[in-house]
């Protein structure tokens, strides 16, 4: 994963990111649903797992993978760039 102009700890926090769904979810994340992806924020927030701002980094790394690695636009990106850190709704 390029992170071209990018400081060390946002490539770092991006990768970490990505990392971790793709751990709790057992695969790549181009393989997940959106519904998989909302359900692993809203669960890292009900935990209390991770501070807010700890999850909006997950999101921006999500967003960074789908825009960036995987060129896959639709139907992933766009409901990720519609989430704010406090709203994970699965509708």
């Amino acid at each position: 994963m390029t992170l071209a102009n990018n400081a060390v700890a946002t490539r770092t926090n991006y990768l970490r990111g990505v990392r971790h769904l793709m751990v709790e979810l057992g695969k790549l994340p181009e393989e997940c649903t959106v519904n998989q992806i909302k359900a692993f924020l809203a669960n890292l927030r009900q935990t209390g797992q991770l501070s807010s701002s700890s999850i909006n980094l997950r999101v921006c790394g999500l967003k960074y993978y789908f825009r960036h690695v995987v060129n896959r636009l639709e139907p992933v990106l766009k409901p990720l760039l519609e989430l704010s850190r406090f709203n994970f709704d699965l509708e």
